[in-house]
């Protein structure tokens, strides 16, 4: 079932609707907050766009590694 959430994510407010249930949204909320505000503490210059970017390039490179890993 749909169900709307409104998240915040280093300090970002944005709406999404999801079939998770809230316990799993705020799981992934939780990761995706942890690894941008470690991104950006390791560059204070680094915008949260950038950091965002950085965070979804991680999870692709760590997603890609975990497919070859199966093959």
């Amino acid at each position: 079932m749909h169900q709307k959430y409104t998240l915040t994510v280093a300090d970002i407010e944005i709406n999404v609707i999801s079939d998770e249930s809230p316990e799993a949204v705020e799981a992934l909320v939780s990761i995706v907050d942890r690894k941008m505000r470690e991104i950006a503490s390791k560059s204070r210059n680094c915008p949260k766009t950038e950091a965002a970017i950085l965070c979804a390039l991680d999870y692709c490179s760590d997603r890609i590694r975990a497919q070859r890993k199966v093959k």
